[in-house]
């Protein structure tokens, strides 16, 4: 009880200091590395800016594995939902492009049940508009890993 109730805090408090909200829409393709399948997802991440270039990232994301080595196989087809909490930073590289580097935990459901892990995200942001990849790992189930591309627009809340 005490550790959910410093929890709370300490997110209160970061969503007080925020400076700006964006919400940032996602799609993209990739490969579920346990069994081979590919899988495509789409979703959302809210950002909150903490620092100036400092970001916490929550998201979710809806995965659809497509229980096949062929991606629009769906006889085995199966929903997902993947909730990364990511702490973002973002490196300028000029006045309209930046670096993003997110990494944190995931939890979700997937094929596989229940999912717990940890996220890692690398890309490029370009005014707007996002291309990057992702890499879960879970280390609750079955050890798995899923690599994925995904493009998003951000849009300022």
């Amino acid at each position: 009880m005490k550790r959910a109730l410093l929890v709370m805090m300490i997110l209160l408090s970061t969503f007080g200091n925020t400076k700006a909200i964006d919400l940032e829409t996602r799609i993209g393709l990739g490969y579920f590395g346990y069994y081979g399948d590919w899988d495509a997802h789409v979703g959302a991440l809210i950002a909150f800016k903490v620092l100036d270039r400092f970001y916490f990232r929550p998201g979710v994301l809806v995965n659809w594995d497509s229980g096949s080595n062929r991606l629009f196989r769906i006889e085995n087809a199966k929903l997902g939902v993947s909730i990364p909490l990511y702490a973002s930073y973002l490196i300028p590289v000029n006045r309209v492009m930046n670096i993003r580097m997110n990494v944190g935990p995931f939890v979700g459901r997937s094929s596989l049940q229940f999912n717990a892990g940890t996220a890692v995200e690398g890309g490029l942001e370009f005014y707007r508009f996002y291309a990057g990849f992702f890499w879960f790992k879970d280390i609750a189930g079955e050890n798995y890993s899923r690599v994925n591309l995904s493009v998003g627009y951000r849009f300022t809340l």
